[in-house]
């Protein structure tokens, strides 16, 4: 933008303010203040080149944003039966870990689509169809549980939303080969 221009779109925001250019009326007022927008350039959002990397992060990092370990998350990934690739109906395609990512970071802290945007490269209107995404497909196969959880309401249950019974029972496990560390329970 050239010098003259700039000090028109000055004479402008001045005459909105009551300056002497201006009679005063509130046509002048209005129209200066609408001309001086459509001459000073707006500042768009801007977004990284690059989009979220799972390789560059160190796994404190990894962990810290979405609380899992960067060595689980393949897996993770597999278990929630996420594709290698994302097809959404506008056309987006996404990485599934991406996918995963998108969804585990907005889990793990309360954060603005903005926020989010910075930090995966992609603009809110996608983060957003990404996060929906994800949450609609890991949700999907537990739709069961919420039928059990109306079935127990309506037999009496004072929960509302109960799905299992903790009843207790202590099961002696000896030498389990997967799921040690969760099966194990300080009692012999």
């Amino acid at each position: 933008m050239d010098q003259s221009s700039l000090e028109l779109a000055g004479m402008a925001v001045m005459s909105t303010q009551g300056g002497r250019n201006c009679g005063g009326t509130r046509f002048c007022s209005r129209w200066c203040s609408l001309f001086a927008a459509s001459i000073i350039p707006q500042e768009c959002p801007t977004f990284p080149s690059s989009r979220m990397d799972l390789d560059a992060m160190t796994p404190a990092d990894c962990r810290l944003r979405f609380t899992f370990d960067k060595t689980d998350m393949p897996r993770l990934q597999q278990a929630l039966h996420i594709p290698a690739i994302v097809s959404m109906d506008n056309r987006l395609i996404v990485p599934g870990i991406e996918v995963l990512c998108t969804v585990l970071r907005h889990l793990s802290f309360p954060t603005r689509l903005d926020d989010l945007s910075k930090e995966f490269g992609r603009e809110g209107s996608e983060i957003s169809r990404i996060y929906q995404w994800g949450i609609a497909h890991i949700c999907a196969p537990f739709k069961v549980l919420q039928e059990y959880a109306d079935a127990v309401k309506d037999a009496g249950a004072p929960y509302v939303d109960c799905f299992g019974f903790v009843d207790g029972t202590v099961w002696q496990i000896c030498r389990p080969l997967q799921y040690q560390r969760q099966l194990f329970n300080l009692h012999c």
